[in-house]
Formats: C-alpha cells, sequence, structure tokens
C-alpha cells in the first residue's frame, strides 16, 4: 500500500474526542496531582487550596473535585 492510499485510509477513519470528565473522585484526582496519597488530598482539602464538591449532601456522600482546579493546582497555580 503505498504512503498517499494509506493517509486516505487515515483521514476517512472517523474518530471519536476522548472526553475527560468535570469531576474527579479523591482517588482519580490523587492520581491526576502525580500519584499523591488520598490522605494528601484531603489535606489540600483542609489548606483550601481544593473545593470539595458533594453530589448528595450528607456527611458520607462521595467527594469530587473540579477538574480545572486540579489541574491549576497540577501547574502550581492557585485555582479561580
Amino acid at each position: 500500500m503505498s504512503g498517499r492510499v494509506m493517509i486516505n485510509q487515515i483521514r476517512k477513519t472517523k474518530t471519536t474526542p476522548v472526553e475527560m470528565p468535570l469531576l474527579y473522585s479523591r482517588s482519580q484526582a490523587a492520581k491526576l496531582l502525580g500519584g499523591i496519597s488520598v490522605d494528601s488530598i484531603i489535606a489540600l482539602e483542609q489548606q483550601g487550596k481544593l473545593s470539595p464538591v458533594k453530589l448528595t449532601g450528607k456527611p458520607k456522600s462521595q467527594v469530587f473535585y473540579h477538574r480545572a482546579e486540579l489541574e491549576a493546582l497540577a501547574r502550581g497555580e492557585a485555582a479561580e
């Protein structure tokens, strides 16, 4: 198969863009921030560097964090 034919075949292939979630769980956030521990995520929350999002409002509800806030923290920037 010539290079031109291969390029045409690649162009015809439909790809679905990978969508990134807007919210990450504590364990996902820990992985996103370089594999730190969940305890470190909780410490960052207590220091005010991460704002938790609780979906049910119950004391034991699962906690999530906004992707933009995690990305800013990973870059060393203050979240907006």
